[in-house]
């Protein structure tokens, strides 16, 4: 602890005292400072030389004094730097931005073995094309310290040394070997490695990580071994792992897990195995698992989870078994698991849920048995179970159903019997029941319906008999029935025989 609080104060110094009181020289071409108060070598400020075309050295020692720190933006834009860079080994610290956009320089970057802290913006948009080598002295790197370095290549080895490494520090770099995180790190920052698609193998997150933030590795998808995500993992942030397409195997999150923010692992297509869900989690942000095509077997929620959010497991195709939704999911956001074709068994949706979502179940053919709805459903909105041709039986409605939306049963094929509408329903959206073909009993419309729009029922060609006890006829779309021999019931037969679309059936009874 005194080492590190040492070292902290040396660097404050460093980076203050030369800032502020230094006087400035200029030797062998080197503009450097030099502190009066504080007597412990120089810092290089600059160049003021013609630079050379194959390699850049900077002394040890200039004036025999020794160099220990390269100031703020020091060689800044320097596009005339060329070829490689050497560095004394006596340098403590880079300063921010102090080869931000050398374009020149290219080859390996061999950081001073005595190198305690490397600035924000240090090396940014750099040319370097050999490998880097980090010192086992270095413990922090500053905030996009190497972003937009593409063309580096070999394997990023972060020492043990290293505690801190800002947002976005690795943003876009070129490595393609394999990436050793640093066992010192209790977290990683905003897109430190987002974009280094070339990184491949395992990766492996310290014991001591807590959080992994936002984007911290999207778009990493070089990787193609296995994930291992640590006990001590508290967060997850947003897009974290998004579209890290090569991972292998289970994806298994720690039980100690508390948050998985929305898209965390959107598109990650290549898990092959199972997910294990913490039982913590009450929360599934949207498209937390979207496009995970690759995740096989049961899916198990969380016993306490209360929201699953848009698109949250949205083409998860290979999941397999029976979905049980705990009773104290609240919502389901839209397109919560279409494509989700893979699930079988029934459906029984929890009695705390007062509405299904636009796409929420849309073409999950998979499903058989019985679609079980409880009473406090009020809003099934477009397309929710739309292509769900699989379920089978009758298709029992909640009598507090208020919202019906455009093609929220269509191609639902499977159900059979009399399709009873609640009386609290006004209006049926297009195409709600649309090729719904097996349906062979009794249609009933409440009094209550106000309107139907179009296609609501065409293709529903094995009705015996619509009902609707309606005295005035609601409001009819365009073909909403493909009448066959279907009879209608009303109890003003006169008045059905004149109205738009209800006079098109041959047979009106009176009820």
């Amino acid at each position: 602890m005194k080492r590190l609080f040492g070292l902290i104060i040396l660097s404050f110094l460093l980076e203050t005292v030369w800032s502020q009181e230094a006087d400035k020289f200029v030797v062998s071409e080197f503009r450097y400072e030099v502190s009066d108060s504080i007597m412990i070598g120089i810092a290089i400020d600059g160049y003021t030389g013609t630079y050379p075309h194959d390699q850049f050295i900077i002394p040890e020692k200039i004036d025999g004094k020794v160099v220990l720190h390269i100031t703020k933006s020091a060689f800044y834009g320097c596009k005339e730097v060329q070829g490689s860079l050497v560095l004394p080994p006596s340098l403590f610290s880079i300063g921010e931005s102090s080869f931000y956009e050398c374009v020149g320089l290219t080859g390996d970057l061999v950081l001073s073995s005595s190198l305690r802290s490397l600035g924000a913006f240090a090396f940014t948009r750099c040319s370097f094309n050999g490998v880097l080598n980090l010192p086992d002295s270095l413990e922090s790197i500053g905030q996009s310290a190497f972003m937009q370095c593409q063309y580096f290549r070999g394997d990023l080895f972060l020492p043990s040394s290293i505690k801190e490494i800002g947002d976005g520090a690795f943003y876009e770099c070129g490595f393609d070997g394999k990436l050793t995180l640093s066992s010192s790190l209790t977290s990683i920052q905003k897109n430190t490695f987002a974009e280094c698609t070339f990184l491949a193998g395992n990766l492996t997150i310290p014991p001591a990580v807590t959080s992994i933030k936002a984007r911290a590795f999207y778009s990493c998808r070089g990787f193609n071994g296995h994930l291992t995500l640590p006990s001590s993992l508290d967060s997850i942030g947003y897009a974290a792992f998004k579209d890290c397409s090569s991972f292998t195997g289970k994806l298994l999150l720690p039980v100690n897990l508390n948050s998985i923010e929305a898209c965390s692992f959107y598109g990650c297509s290549g898990f092959d195995d199972g997910i294990t869900l913490p039982t913590s989690i009450k929360t599934i942000g949207h498209e937390t698992f979207s496009g995970c095509s690759g995740l096989n077997g049961s899916l198990v929620l969380p016993s306490q989870l209360e929201t699953i959010g848009w698109s949250a497991f949205e083409d998860c195709s290979s999941l397999k078994g029976t979905l049980f939704l705990p009773n104290s999911v609240t919502i389901i956001g839209d397109a919560a698991f279409r494509d989700c074709h893979g699930f079988t068994g029934m459906l029984s949706l929890p009695f705390t849920l007062n509405r299904v979502g636009k796409h929420a179940f849309q073409n999950c053919r998979g499903f058989r048995g019985s679609l079980i709805m409880p009473s406090t459903i009020e809003r099934i909105d477009d397309a929710a179970f739309s292509g769900c041709s699989g379920f089978d039986g009758i298709l029992d409605l909640p009598s507090t159903l208020k919202w019906l939306g455009e093609s929220s049963f269509r191609d639902c094929h499977g159900f059979i019997g009399s399709l009873m509408l609640p009386s609290s329903l006004t209006t049926i959206g297009e195409a709600a029941f649309k090729d719904c073909r097996g349906f062979d009993g009794t249609l009933t419309i409440p009094s209550s319906m106000q309107k139907i729009d179009r296609f609501a029922f065409k293709g529903c060609v094995n009705f015996a008999e619509v009902v609707c006890s309606n005295e005035v006829p609601p409001k009819l779309g365009e073909e909403v029935f493909s009448l066959s021999d279907m009879m209608l019931s009303c109890p003003t037969p006169e008045i059905y025989k004149q109205a738009d679309g209800w006079l098109e059936f041959e047979m009106i009874a009176p009820l």
